[in-house]
């Protein structure tokens, strides 16, 4: 690189010298922050927010803990979770939105759900094989709860 360096640093400055562009322009930033994104190693507890928390439309750190991580008990948590299940839920999309006022949840950090799912839907999509033993054909069929 040392051997290049006055080369890199003439070929720089002819094309400042000429006017060349030497930013990104808005359209290869957009272009720049999805291949970023798609390089991104997504943090595990992203899938469960996700998940768990689909048609949540506002929560608090502790709610979320106990909608993605029902069986942990809450003076197990770590600060440095907290933090983490905070970062998460902006990983997910979720906004920051000011504390609630009042409830179980009074003083605490308020994330909104953009995006909320208005209903999950109770059908089961999973087909299970019945055979018809009069015909000795199969079938398939949902199964709906």
């Amino acid at each position: 690189m040392g051997q290049h360096r006055d080369r890199l640093w003439a070929a720089a400055a002819h094309a400042y010298d000429k006017g060349e562009q030497n930013w990104l322009t808005p359209e290869v930033v957009d272009i720049d922050r999805d291949q970023a994104k798609q390089r991104l190693e997504q943090e595990a507890w992203v899938e469960y927010i996700e998940q768990n928390m689909v048609i949540v439309t506002e929560a608090s750190i502790k709610d979320a803990f106990q909608k993605c991580f029902p069986d942990l008990a809450e003076q197990n948590i770590s600060t440095s979770d907290l933090r983490l299940m905070s970062n998460c839920l902006s990983l997910a999309g979720w906004l920051r939105n000011g504390k609630f006022n009042s409830g179980s949840s009074q003083n605490q950090v308020r994330f909104i759900n953009p995006s909320p799912v208005l209903e999950q839907s109770e059908t089961n999509y999973e087909f299970k094989e019945k055979l018809d033993a009069t015909k000795g054909t199969s079938s398939l069929s949902d199964n709906t709860r």
